[in-house]
């Protein structure tokens, strides 16, 4: 009879974990979006206790019910001031960590963004008595911080440099992420990676629904994703006598200047600014149904857009910038190109090329996948619940 009543405490001691993250789907819509939402539900089905701990992005004074139980910690504030992330956002939202005191947990997952909510999550995480594992993206270094924000930018790598140190672990979304990670004195054996993946068995599925379109531009509107230069690419082609078209798939502060570029460029008529979507599926049927997708963004921590797209059959044109591991997922002349950064021509060459390229569909989704089989969101997810499960040990010794 013990030994029965053991083994029932045993099945009941599920693995609890504490999830923080500013920004979350269906509101918000990006790469980190897609992959919390991926990813937390796999690892709910998995058999794990998942709480996401947010800002308030639903309208109802309760959340809506889910496989994930969301938990607001302050309001909805834009997370952009301008073209830049907002400072008093991430301010506030550091501001509302210490709620989870009140709740029980075994491990706490924060993502890195927006810096500041890690230091009181370090308390937090003390005072709770459970390890606190940090997910990173990217990894901006001095340089790109003084960038971004000028003079500032120096005390944000200063913060970049202590927060990496923060963690009692740390999950890199690529070796190129745990790489930067090393080179930030964060200890290799805090560190694991678990990568970002695509939903290959619905992208496989998706059939019908399709639009027929030349290019196709991806993301959110803002200053690194340099959707000006596939603009420009498109005014290129119609000065070489080859009339091109471009959706633009996306919304954000840099919208009304990018219109402002194609009317100045003669080229309004050729470019169609669709905004955000209302689903994923919405933008594969984009993807899928394009010649190719024009990616010259100068900063991926992955690139998930270009991978659905060569899953889905679409070739990748994409900037080969050392800070956009996009490029990694691009077999040169075989699924895309990588162009040199700031290379218009190049850019504009590689373009045409696919234009004219006879490579079938589904002959690019087989080189991808022979190359990334394991971008897969269900083992990143197993992948991940494994490292916590680590991290926290034995779960009914951990919680006394």
């Amino acid at each position: 009879m013990c030994h029965e009543r053991d083994e029932l405490v045993g099945a009941l001691m599920t693995l609890r974990v504490a999830v923080v993250e500013d920004a979350i789907g269906p509101w918000s819509k990006g790469g980190r979006e897609t992959r919390y939402a991926a990813l937390l539900a796999r690892v709910a089905r998995l058999g794990t206790s998942v709480e996401l701990f947010t800002m308030r992005w639903w309208a109802n004074e309760d959340p809506p019910p889910g496989e994930v139980a969301l938990v607001a910690i302050c309001p909805l504030i834009p997370m952009y001031s301008g073209e830049r992330r907002s400072i008093w956002q991430a301010v506030r939202f550091a501001l509302g960590t210490p709620r989870l005191l009140s709740y029980d947990f075994d491990v706490l997952l924060a993502d890195q963004m927006p810096i500041l909510h890690l230091f009181p999550l370090r308390i937090v995480a003390w005072v709770k008595r459970v390890k606190l594992v940090v997910q990173w993206h990217e990894v901006w270094g001095v340089e790109y911080w003084h960038e971004y924000l000028g003079a500032a930018g120096r005390v944000a790598a200063s913060l970049e440099w202590c927060t990496a140190r923060l963690a009692d672990h740390v999950i890199a979304g690529s070796e190129d992420v745990r790489e930067r990670l090393a080179a930030l004195g964060v200890p290799p054996e805090r560190m694991t990676v678990v990568q970002n993946g695509v939903d290959r068995r619905r992208l496989d599925a998706l059939v019908g629904g399709t639009h027929d379109a030349q290019l196709v531009s991806v993301g959110r509107l803002i200053a690194h994703k340099r959707v000006d230069e596939a603009i420009r690419t498109v005014s290129r082609l119609r000065e070489r006598g080859r009339p091109t078209t471009l959706t633009i798939i996306g919304d954000g502060p840099e919208r009304r200047g990018l219109e402002q570029l194609a009317a100045d460029l003669g080229v309004d008529a050729d470019v169609v600014f669709m905004g955000t979507l209302d689903s994923e599926v919405d933008v594969w049927a984009w993807l899928r149904g394009a010649r190719v997708l024009l990616f010259p963004s100068d900063r991926e921590g992955f690139g998930l857009v270009p991978a659905e797209s060569l899953a889905l059959g679409t070739p990748v044109v994409c900037v080969g910038h050392p800070r956009n591991d996009a490029t990694r997922l691009v077999e040169e002349g075989r699924t895309g190109s990588v162009v040199p950064p700031d290379d218009l021509g190049a850019l504009v060459e590689a373009v045409e090329h696919w234009l004219d390229a006879s490579i079938p569909p589904t002959e690019v989704a087989s080189r991808f996948w022979s190359a990334h089989g394991d971008l897969d969101w269900d083992v990143s997810a197993a992948t991940l619940v494994a490292d916590l499960e680590a991290v926290v040990g034995d779960v009914g010794a951990a919680r006394g």
